[in-house]
């Protein structure tokens, strides 16, 4: 066995019964004894259990539903192809069982308790038992949903239910899958036993499976932080330009572009997400080098596009054309651009106000391989300054998401 000190097999916390597992569990005292039996389950000497015993009893329950009886595990435990003493280090310890079935809680929360099963399905889980207990963890976190999201509005529980459960699916499936990619714990020829795959994967596991809850709650509120400035701010600072205290555009303003590649989603069908990634990346890479070049920077990467800060209009519409053009000599899909200059607000590296928000908003109407921009860009590059290889022409008005009015948009090209 690894002398590593993050291996470990007991979580803490109060000792558990017999009955208590199987409770926990939704097993029976029956079954537990089996588990005990081929080794799954292993009591102290004292004949107690830990939190982390209702989770391998879960798991070997998981096993038999998929097919592999206890027999089966039995034997891959015997032979030392499979174990179950570190699961509490992959996996995280459920919290203890209510009381209450989910029929029973649902129906505490009143009115609001029959959008429950679909809060849960929108979350992309799969629904309780209503007639067994679920976990207090499940009771408080569903009950200050329903309170949180009690907003006027047609499916607002359920909107914001697949908003977080399609965020962590992604997270969960993308980790796991990346970790599996790059610490296989088969090799082609032969199965590995307990003792060879603990070094090989139990260890790095069980340090990614402690950071990801810290790192995705850290990455949250950070994510939160920007979201909400951006929109305070907006709203400040539209106020100040209604009142007149502030001019409507400055005289030399910044210019904010935004630039994603067309047909994302379908590249992830096609590549799937890690070559979709690479394919992000490389925008990134492309853009960055793109933005130095014309006195610009790379402010932060957005999924599969990436925001960038210009000092001048004139500057960021030469470096979107030559990054369109980068793109495609790259081989990557079509990159489509928007730009907006204005008053931008600057906190800690980032860039808030109406302008990024409408620049956002020009590059999700642009086509594949095209540079739109609204008419602030084009009064602040004036015609005499344009290198005669630059074409600008009237792309229409456009009623845009978030946006009160609708926007003049230009295409700018080369000629």
């Amino acid at each position: 066995m690894s002398s590593d000190p993050t291996i470990g097999r007991d979580v803490g916390g109060p000792r558990l019964s017999r009955a208590e597992v199987a409770r926990e569990a939704d097993t029976t005292t029956e079954r537990i004894d089996r588990y005990i039996a081929i080794g799954a389950i292993r009591p102290a000497d004292d004949g107690t259990f830990s939190r982390g015993d209702v989770l391998r009893a879960t798991l070997v329950e998981a096993f038999e539903a998929a097919g592999v009886n206890l027999d089966h595990i039995e034997l891959g435990i015997r032979e030392r192809l499979m174990a179950f003493d570190f699961v509490d280090l992959l996996y995280r310890v459920p919290s203890p069982r209510s009381t209450r079935t989910f029929r029973e809680f649902a129906a505490a929360q009143g009115e609001r308790g029959a959008l429950l099963p679909s809060i849960v399905a929108a979350m992309g889980l799969v629904g309780p038992d209503p007639d067994r207990p679920i976990t207090l963890e499940e009771e408080g976190l569903l009950a200050a949903f329903l309170a949180a999201w009690d907003i006027p509005g047609d499916g607002i529980h359920e909107r914001a239910a697949r908003i977080a459960g399609d965020a962590a699916a992604r997270i969960a499936e993308g980790w796991v899958g990346l970790f599996n990619e790059v610490i296989p714990g088969l090799t082609p020829d032969r199965d590995l036993t307990v003792d060879e795959l603990i070094p090989r994967t139990v260890v790095p596991a069980s340090r990614l499976a402690a950071l990801v809850y810290p790192l995705v709650t850290w990455l949250l509120g950070r994510h939160l932080e920007r979201t909400q400035n951006q929109l305070n701010i907006e709203a400040i600072e539209g106020a100040l330009v209604r009142r007149g205290l502030v001019p409507v555009r400055p005289p030399d303003p910044p210019a904010i572009v935004f630039a994603d590649l067309a047909g994302y989603t379908r590249l992830t069908e096609e590549l799937g997400d890690e070559g979709a990634a690479r394919a992000a990346l490389g925008l990134a890479d492309l853009a960055a080098e793109t933005a130095r070049a014309h006195d610009g920077r790379l402010v932060k990467l957005l999924g599969d596009g990436v925001m960038l800060y210009f000092g001048r209009p004139a500057d960021a519409i030469v470096a979107a054309l030559d990054l369109v053009d980068a793109v495609a000599d790259a081989g990557l899909p079509a990159a489509h651009i928007g730009i907006d200059a204005g008053r931008v607000i600057a906190r800690d590296g980032d860039y808030f106000g109406h302008t990024v928000n409408l620049a956002a908003r020009i590059s999700g109407r642009a086509s594949a391989g095209e540079v739109l921009v609204s008419g602030d860009v084009v009064e602040a590059y004036p015609f005499g300054e344009r290198p005669p290889a630059i074409l600008v022409e009237p792309a229409g008005s456009a009623a845009l998401k978030g946006i009160a009015e609708p926007v003049e948009l230009f295409r700018v090209a080369r000629s």
